[in-house]
């Protein structure tokens, strides 16, 4: 029987695809992605896709207790994959992010690929729930993104996939 990719991976919309201009979630500054749960994981990867961009927000990662807002705190990561060349090749750029902080580019059309290792989290302190934060400005900025979760701790059967999001 052939290996599907969802068999193996889950596969969670964090933030919709919308123009996110100055949207803020529970008065912070930041639009905060939906929260995926890690403790089943060993690998995150995070798609933001980028569309019409007139700002430059910043992007940074949080961990957290669980999927409830307050108990967040930063997570260090130190690359990003960037393509702005969408359409003409498939070519990714790996940057180095400076203080576990980029900004998304005015560019238009730009994809980024943020990485994660499951122990990276805090684990021994419970933190296994991984988030998206991008700070909001006035400006349109459109853009969305997915996480993909790997590298599950058993050898799940094709659909038995554990929950990222409990």
């Amino acid at each position: 029987m052939a290996r599907n990719f969802l068999d193996f991976q889950q596969v969670v919309p964090i933030v919709n695809f919308a123009d996110h201009n100055g949207v803020a979630i529970d008065g912070s500054t930041y639009l905060l992605g939906d929260a995926v749960n890690m403790q089943n994981y060993n690998h995150a990867t995070i798609i933001i896709v980028a569309g019409s961009m007139t700002g430059t927000p910043a992007v940074t990662l949080k961990q957290s207790l669980s999927a409830l807002l307050g108990t967040e705190q930063a997570l260090a990561f130190d690359k990003v994959y960037i393509n702005s060349e969408y359409g003409s090749q498939n070519e990714y750029t790996e940057t180095t992010v400076t203080s576990d902080t980029f900004d998304i580019s005015a560019t238009n059309y730009t994809t980024y690929i943020i990485e994660v290792a499951g122990n990276t989290l805090d684990r021994a302190d419970g933190y296994y729930w991984l988030r998206l934060n991008v700070a909001t400005d006035a400006n349109s900025n459109t853009f969305g993104a997915i996480c993909i979760l790997s590298e599950p701790n058993y050898a799940a059967g094709p659909g038995d996939m554990p929950s990222a999001i409990i």
